[in-house]
């Protein structure tokens, strides 16, 4: 959600665990983050820099709540996830759905 007319945005990222995982996990985190338009020296904009930015900002919490939740069943092996360069993975949607 974007505010722009106060500069405030909240992000929100779900993750669920696939179905064919002995775990019924799934996560919901939400951000709030400003934007001072002034100290956007690179002209991006709100939108971009929390889409970007945020998601990036909030991953490695999803990431360590799934570990965190999948290693306390203490009867499978804690499901890590990967790091991802959300950049690079919201540029290639971004391109993809130019197309």
């Amino acid at each position: 959600i974007i505010h722009e007319d106060t500069d405030k945005a909240e992000l929100t990222l779900n993750f669920k665990v696939p179905d064919d995982f002995p775990f019924l996990v799934e996560v919901t985190i939400t951000g709030s983050f400003s934007y001072v338009k002034v100290e956007d020296k690179t002209g991006v904009g709100l939108k971009n820099l929390v889409q970007v930015n945020g998601s990036a900002i909030l991953f490695p919490y999803i990431r360590a709540i799934v570990s965190q939740l999948t290693g306390m069943a203490n009867e499978y092996t804690p499901l890590l996830l990967p790091t991802i360069n959300i950049g690079a993975i919201l540029a290639k949607h971004s391109r993809n759905e130019s197309k």
